[in-house]
């Protein structure tokens, strides 16, 4: 079994599925009308796209990532001065990717 997780602002929900189709989430949210922060699972980004029913809390760490990414590949400094942020918020506490002076 594939489990996967979410938790609106006010209660988390959890539910498992056999499989990884994007359908489980949808049919299992169908009826949610909140903001939701899930995993990464591709399943999730239909979700976001019924007509803003359901807003998307983004995961800090992946978005952190992106930037990361971005800036190993293209030297961006707007995704420098995000990492900077994101490391003066402390939100890369216990991450894998190196820190933030290493990409200097």
């Amino acid at each position: 079994m594939i489990g996967w997780w979410a938790m609106p602002a006010h209660r988390r929900s959890v539910a498992y599925s056999p499989n990884r189709q994007g359908g489980h989430p949808q049919d299992h949210l169908k009826s949610f009308q909140e903001i939701l922060q899930a995993d990464a699972f591709a399943g999730f980004g239909a979700l976001y796209a019924w007509d803003g029913i359901i807003l998307e809390a983004a995961c800090r760490a992946h978005a952190r990532c992106k930037f990361f990414e971005n800036h190993q590949a293209q030297g961006s400094p707007i995704a420098a001065e995000a990492l900077k942020r994101i490391a003066a918020a402390g939100i890369t506490n216990g991450m894998k990717s190196p820190p933030i002076a290493s990409l200097s």
